[in-house]
């Protein structure tokens, strides 16, 4: 399939319940080419089969990786924002040391 984006389109992807689809976890497979017309904004990582083209104007947060040739003319292309990890677990207490022996008489 192809898939291609006119300038002002707008595509929503709906909320898994965990807020909202953000560049860095959104993955497109195309099995033919990618086409952003002037003035569109995509955003996520772009794999396809054959050849990605952004035209001047257009811009991407994220990636492009096609099998063969990508045409980025006049793009603005940044990559997504990194991904923040969960909060480390709590570290482990401190070895309890040895109970003292008891003072000599």
């Amino acid at each position: 399939g192809v898939l291609a984006v006119d300038g002002g389109t707008t595509m929503l992807l709906e909320s898994d319940g965990n807020g909202m689809p953000q560049a860095h976890n959104i993955w497109w497979q195309v099995t033919e080419r990618v086409s952003a017309a002037a003035n569109a904004h995509l955003e996520g990582t772009f794999l396809s089969k054959t050849q990605i083209t952004f035209a001047a104007g257009s811009s991407i947060s994220g990636r492009v990786l096609p099998q063969t040739a990508a045409t980025l003319t006049a793009t603005t292309a940044v990559p997504p924002p990194p991904v923040n990890p969960p909060n480390p677990p709590p570290s482990p207490p401190p070895p309890s040391s040895p109970p003292s022996p008891p003072p000599s008489p």
